[in-house]
């Protein structure tokens, strides 16, 4: 399938990339001056994600960079371009950046849900299964830690649970912390939480 996009990009756009160019916004909106470690929309940039709100999000990257470097990029570009934006923050102000990065940890192990376009806390009042407090991540988390300490015995056992789990966590820390960003390594989570318990 991403071979499939690549090269649907690359034939109709003239514009070799596997399947998005949105890494380089990603990565500014977690690392910029003043970012909050979750989704924070550019100045310039509508910050809705909204079936009216998208066009603002996506073309306004793009309006952003164009404006900024004086001619028409393709997507690739505008994704280099903020991309480039991010870096400078990190090379620039490395102490800010350790410090966002630290904090951004700090919100992937948290209990809170993080709302992007889902508000887990606007949900649950029409869930009950979501009013459980055993269910939340508050619960989760600190047990999966403790999971995550006593298998360490057996670390050749659940090494690719180790391996995928912080993969995927440098992943998102990088870029920038919401609820759904996270839900991908909450069923790694929750076996070690279960370890934990037991």
């Amino acid at each position: 399938p991403l071979l499939v996009c690549g090269l649907r990009n690359g034939l109709m756009a003239d514009d070799w990339v596997l399947i998005t160019s949105h890494g380089g916004i990603n990565f500014y909106m977690g690392n910029h001056a003043g970012a909050p470690g979750w989704f924070s929309a550019p100045e310039g940039v509508d910050a809705q994600i909204t079936p009216d709100g998208v066009q603002g999000n996506l073309e306004g990257t793009r309006r952003v960079a164009e404006a900024a470097v004086g001619r028409s990029l393709k997507a690739s570009e505008v994704s280099g371009y903020w991309f480039g934006k991010g870096m400078d923050f990190v090379v620039g102000h490395p102490v800010d950046a350790l410090g966002l990065m630290i904090h951004k940890t700090r919100l992937f192990l948290s209990g809170y849900e993080t709302p992007l376009n889902y508000n887990f806390y606007y949900q649950r009042q029409y869930a009950t299964l979501l009013q459980i407090p055993v269910t939340e991540l508050w619960v989760i988390f600190p047990l999966a830690l403790l999971g995550l300490v006593v298998a360490l015995r057996q670390f050749d056992r659940h090494a690719l649970l180790y391996l995928w789990g912080v993969g995927y966590a440098v992943g998102v820390i990088l870029f920038h912390v919401s609820s759904r960003y996270r839900m991908p390594v909450i069923p790694f989570v929750m076996l070690f939480a279960a370890y934990g318990g037991w």
